[in-house]
């Protein structure tokens, strides 16, 4: 379908690799396959040659073997093999760079200086390939319309690469954020969808790469705020492009164009890090749980414009996934909006500051190593093979935080064993007979259970770590 934005080379491997895929033949005579295909034997054969070479360079087994005037492919050729070949060939195509500088571009497309500046291209190859993708996008998409070609762009980037999922909960949340600011949805008037691709883009592609500001044209607070005015009277857009991105701005800075009230934004502010701050971290690793607290976050806007915050709430303590492996976190969490509903500082005209502070816990990196830590004692009978099988499936709980070297039975939160010690104070889970699916489950709810144990018991440290502001 966009095969013509690849290079003519890799364009004639492709529609090689693509005929055979659909041949019921297992050997080829190369005189049919020159015919069939309108190609010279020495053409056939580099295109051949050239796709194993292409394979060798991402780590797979070469595909085809001549011998005789025959073609011999492997058992191995499939359409995930083709997949691979589209990416490969696309991302060495001038129109890649081109389509990810123009979803980031704040002009309808990116302009010549730019590709001058990041690529080296010439005045003659960006009209050229300008004016192919101009051509292409006007026979795909509505014309003149900003939001219709953005997404043909992330549609082609999709062609390409199929492993680019959007995911379910990103659609679902994209179109209730659609409608609130634009329910007439009139994508003319909006770039949030080139924001929203590009993010989806590369946070799927490079799993926890967040966008940075380098990355996105939105770089300053009041550019941003430009826009948003331009988008809505109530100038609120702009808060979804600031809660889908991380770090954009500084929260202090950000607070001294938009809150005239200063006290009461430094008071939540320093709330939100006494409750906080013993999970974070010092570095800037990405982590897990930055992304689950972005979900959080969507969760929360979503509520608030929807005028329900007790439901914002009710939300933030479902049996997930991430309330029972983080119990601690998702307390600190439900805790610091409590005081906010308490002190009444979260009000029909404030829900800006309680988006802003779910933002930056959403750029700052947490303590993984601290945040509800569970000790495991393995001791089977069967000796040192058996324990450390146990241990090696253990390991596979990623994520829960388990620790199993140098735990005895006295200092573990859970005795595993295939006999019950009776002097033992421990949580005991005892294994007679090799582990079923079933025994995995209780294991994991054992873990659970205790994690809620420990947080019940837990003091809460209550001193701010945050400096105060300048």
């Amino acid at each position: 379908m966009f095969n013509e934005l690849l290079l003519s080379d890799d364009q004639s491997k492709i529609s090689l690799f693509e005929y055979l895929l659909n041949q019921n033949d297992t050997t080829f005579k190369l005189s049919n396959l020159e015919v069939d295909l309108n190609i010279s034997r020495f053409k056939l054969r580099s295109d051949i040659e050239s796709i194993n070479a292409d394979l060798e360079s991402i780590k797979q087994p070469t595909l085809f073997e001549i011998t005789s005037g025959w073609l011999y492919p492997s058992d191995r050729l499939s359409h995930q093999i083709l997949q691979a070949l589209l990416t490969i060939y696309f991302k060495r195509s001038s129109y890649y760079p081109l389509i990810i500088e123009t979803l980031f571009s704040k002009d309808d497309f990116v302009p010549l200086k730019k590709m001058q500046e990041n690529y080296n291209w010439t005045n003659v190859a960006y009209s050229r390939n300008k004016k192919t993708l101009l051509n292409l996008i006007n026979k795909n998409s509505t014309a003149g319309d900003y939001g219709s070609y953005r997404i043909l762009l992330f549609n082609i980037l999709f062609y390409f690469n199929e492993q680019l999922v959007l995911p379910i909960d990103m659609i679902k949340t994209f179109s209730k954020i659609q409608y609130t600011f634009n329910p007439n949805n009139d994508l003319n008037k909006t770039h949030q969808i080139s924001l929203m691709l590009s993010i989806t883009y590369y946070e799927v592609n490079n799993h926890s790469h967040f966008i940075k500001a380098e990355e996105c044209w939105l770089t300053s607070s009041s550019k941003t705020i430009e826009l948003g005015s331009e988008f809505s009277k109530e100038e609120d857009c702009y808060f979804t492009q600031f809660l889908m991105t991380e770090n954009l701005f500084p929260l202090n800075e950000f607070s001294y164009t938009q809150f005239q009230d200063r006290s009461k934004f430094e008071y939540i502010y320093m709330l939100t890090y006494d409750e906080i701050s013993p999970l974070l971290l010092e570095n800037n690793e990405p982590s897990l749980v930055k992304k689950i607290l972005l979900i959080i976050s969507e969760m929360i806007f979503i509520a608030q414009y929807a005028h329900d915050f007790p439901e914002t709430i009710h939300l933030l303590v479902p049996k997930t996934y991430f309330n029972e492996i983080y119990p601690s976190l998702t307390h600190a969490l439900v805790s610091l909006f409590n005081m906010f509903k308490n002190e009444k500082l979260v009000g029909k005209n404030d829900d800006r500051l309680f988006l802003l502070i779910c933002a930056q816990l959403v750029s700052s990196d947490l303590n993984l190593e601290n945040i509800d830590p569970v000790s495991i004692c393995v001791d089977f009978t069967g000796g040192y093979a058996i324990n450390e099988w146990i241990r090696c499936q253990i390991t596979n709980f990623v994520g829960l935080n388990l620790r199993l070297k140098n735990i005895t039975a006295e200092s573990a939160d859970i005795y595993l064993g295939d006999f019950a010690q009776s002097n033992l104070k421990t949580e005991q889970i005892i294994w007679t007979k090799p582990p079923t699916p079933k025994d995995w489950y209780q294991f994991g709810q054992a873990i659970v259970q205790i994690k809620r144990k420990k947080l019940s018991t837990q003091k809460t440290n209550n001193t701010s770590k945050i400096k105060p502001f300048d």
